[in-house]
């Protein structure tokens, strides 16, 4: 007589679960008095809980973004671009009568320097632009979107004094720098 799997399978069960009740039943010999002792024990000791402290109604705080300016928009408007007010201090707006120069077309962040040269007291940083060229530069030369000048050339970082357009349309100096890169 040939027996289905699905049979087998159940007569397994059955035999596993009968087997298992046996352990559990066999293990407990009913004397269980030292777990009633240890309940009438914990029972009598008394523990004083606070009160929860009364929850204070939320008071929800209006943010209006209508009053504040965008922190990621642009700051000045393209008219505040085109026709700037004239600083009060040192008129430091930049020289936009010269020849752009070839790393005038990069953001400074897309440049790497890569190393420099020195020649007779004259310093020269290297840097890669986005294109994998390797472009020389010096002193004084400009550099970068922002009318940057190069201040130094150092070893590990090759100094540039950026001119930008604040809120109020007017031009601040603002010193950045371009890290050596292995």
């Amino acid at each position: 007589m040939k027996i289905s799997s699905d049979k087998r399978s159940a007569n397994i069960w059955k035999i596993l679960t009968a087997a298992s009740c046996g352990l559990v039943f066999s293990c407990a010999d009913g004397d269980i008095e030292d777990i009633k002792n240890y309940v009438a024990l914990n029972n009598a000791v008394s523990i004083n809980i606070e009160p929860m402290p009364k929850v204070l109604n939320y008071k929800p705080h209006e943010y209006r973004l209508n009053s504040l300016r965008d922190p990621f928009g642009f700051t000045t408007s393209p008219q505040t671009l085109a026709n700037p007010t004239p600083s009060k201090r040192k008129n430091i707006s930049p020289t936009r009568q010269r020849k752009i120069a070839a790393l005038e077309n990069y953001t400074l962040s897309s440049l790497q320097m890569v190393g420099i040269i020195e020649r007779k007291n004259l310093v020269w940083g290297l840097l890669r632009t986005p294109a994998n060229r390797v472009v020389s530069i010096r002193l004084g030369e400009y550099i970068g979107k922002r009318y940057g000048v190069v201040l130094a050339i150092n070893e590990d970082r090759i100094e540039i004094e950026e001119k930008i357009l604040n809120d109020s349309g007017r031009w601040v100096r603002r010193n950045n720098s371009i890290q050596f890169s292995k």
